[in-house]
């Protein structure tokens, strides 16, 4: 089931130490705290990389891009790393124009640390 304009989808899954979040939908004000509780959830856990799956993505806000900064800050201070897989090109445009890719580590397709074999 595809999600309808403003809804969000996210999932998570585990491998190893590596957690990732898989984002389908619109990323905004109104469901950004649904990611914020789904990565809240993991970030007790001691990780090394989270990868944020945006490759499902159809839009995202400047709060959502606010809080992927704070989330690349938070995980740098307990030494793990937020991975971003590019999303559809209205979000990688985004990310082009704010010159994302100068302070987080985006990436074309998923690490091969978070799929399974």
């Amino acid at each position: 089931m595809t999600p309808q304009p403003g809804d969000l989808r996210v999932r998570l899954e585990h491998v190893g130490s590596n957690v990732r979040v898989a984002v389908e939908g619109e990323l905004d004000i109104a469901t950004l705290p649904e990611l914020r509780d789904a990565v809240a959830a993991v970030l007790d856990e001691t990780l090394e990389h989270l990868v944020l799956d945006l490759s499902e993505l159809a839009f995202l806000d400047s709060m959502s891009i606010e809080y992927l900064l704070r989330l690349h800050t938070n995980l740098a201070a307990t030494g793990a790393a937020l991975v971003v897989v590019r999303g559809s090109r209205a979000v990688d445009r985004l990310f082009e124009v704010m010159e994302l890719g100068r302070v987080l580590t985006v990436v074309d397709e998923l690490p091969a640390y978070v799929t399974r074999s």
